[in-house]
């Protein structure tokens, strides 16, 4: 409650320099028969020069093979991002997320359950390089998640490359790795993801894209930890092959800048 004040009493401030941000953004997917339905909307509000206010809210559906059995759960986030250190071309951003998810519930043949909602905050270095014609980085993050009595920690480090021009499309590439550790036992995972945003009007851009996991998503770190962060609980297969098994998304997030 005290990010979204502080969004609110800054938002005559931040539409006065043109720097609100609104997006609406999708994810789904279809894996060997098990679908993911994401909705999440957000708001950005740039403080000042170096500083960015975010807050967002979002809504999972997860289903297996057998069609009547579903997962569902709710989360809200709230960040802030700070621009450290400019030098020349090279910039070093810092940023912090909390993500405060809402009771799981599974609908399943052997009955309801529901699952204690969980708690992740994420802390990312992020450091940049614009060239010519692009921008290079690399993301160094941790992610500590909390349901319950469980505890998990994940390490990541992603390099991406951006703004590669593609006709009207600027093109993001990026790739990451992630040590998921929970009970002591850390396992590595990969992520790959890609993105063309194409202006489509004033203000006004659309964001198409997708990400695949060739042995599936870490609990926490990627835009599906509202869903993957029950894992922890080792819940069964609606919600634990997004994590054990090859998994993707596809995505388009729809955003107004003022």
């Amino acid at each position: 409650m005290l990010i979204l004040a502080l969004l609110l009493s800054c938002s005559v401030r931040a539409q006065e320099r043109e720097n609100v941000r609104l997006s609406t953004t999708w994810r789904a997917a279809e894996v060997e028969g098990r679908t993911l339905w994401v909705s999440e909307q957000s708001v950005a509000l740039r403080t000042d020069a170096r500083t960015e206010l975010q807050v967002g809210w979002q809504r999972f559906v997860a289903k297996g093979k057998v069609r009547t059995n579903r997962f569902s759960t709710t989360a809200r986030w709230y960040g802030v991002e700070r621009l450290l250190q400019v030098e020349g071309e090279r910039q070093v951003k810092f940023s912090w997320r909390r993500l405060e998810g809402g009771e799981g519930v599974a609908d399943v043949a052997e009955g309801l359950f529901t699952y204690v909602a969980p708690r992740v905050e994420t802390a990312e270095l992020v450091v940049l390089q614009n060239g010519q014609g692009a921008t290079q980085g690399y993301r160094l993050s941790y992610s500590r998640t909390r349901a319950g009595t469980e505890r998990a920690e994940t390490f990541g480090l992603a390099l991406y490359t951006a703004g590669v021009s593609v006709g009207r499309a600027l093109v993001t590439l990026e790739g990451a790795v992630y040590a998921d550790r929970h009970r002591g036992d850390a396992v590595y995972r990969s992520v790959f993801t890609v993105e063309a945003a194409l202006p489509v009007g004033r203000n006004l851009q659309a964001r198409l894209g997708g990400a695949f996991a060739p042995k599936g998503f870490p609990s926490a770190g990627t835009p599906v930890e509202g869903l993957t962060a029950f894992t922890v609980y080792r819940p069964g297969s609606l919600v634990e092959s997004w994590r054990d098994r090859s998994a993707g998304y596809l995505n388009l997030q729809v955003v107004l800048a003022r």
